[in-house]
């Protein structure tokens, strides 16, 4: 059996907050990429409100399992360890495909 990963196919993933897990299939990287975009914007937007507001469109946009309600009282620290935690997966997920 072949070990590499199919970077077109979802792969699940479990998250928890708040107490709950969430499972969900991380997309493909193609549709990451507006996720991606927001990692790198998180660090020069300066309004905490914009950038959850932001965080969320673009997570339940993506990721249709993780209900919006999941980020009422959430700040925005925790927001960007959830894209941390998305991107850093996918990351991680491609270095392991690359390791033929």
């Amino acid at each position: 059996m072949d070990n590499y990963l199919d970077l077109d196919t979802l792969v699940s993933r479990t998250f928890k907050i708040k107490g709950k897990e969430i499972i969900f299939n991380l997309p493909p990287l193609t549709k990451l990429k507006p996720l991606i975009e927001l990692e790198n914007k998180t660090t020069t937007m300066n309004d905490p409100e914009e950038l959850i507001k932001a965080i969320k469109e673009v997570i339940t946009k993506i990721i249709p399992e993780i209900p919006p309600e999941i980020f009422d009282g959430l700040n925005s620290i925790q927001l960007k360890a959830m894209i941390k935690f998305i991107v850093g997966v996918n990351n991680a997920d491609i270095a392991l495909s690359k390791k033929k």
